[in-house]
């Protein structure tokens, strides 16, 4: 269903780019981590609370 490894992918928060780095396995998403970013603490926890599921952090 998915091809595993980790991916690298940026998307525009309202202060800065955002980096991720997700990763899977064969079949489910396994982890999201945050790599870099310059935005309030808030849209961060924000971000992660709405988007990040708590398996996956």
């Amino acid at each position: 269903m998915y091809k595993k490894g980790d991916y690298e992918v940026e998307a525009e928060g309202h202060h800065s780019t955002v980096k991720l780095r997700v990763s899977f396995d064969e079949e489910k998403l396994t982890k999201i981590e945050v790599l870099e970013e310059n935005e309030t603490q808030a849209f961060v926890d924000d971000l992660k609370d709405r988007f990040i599921p708590r398996s996956c952090r």
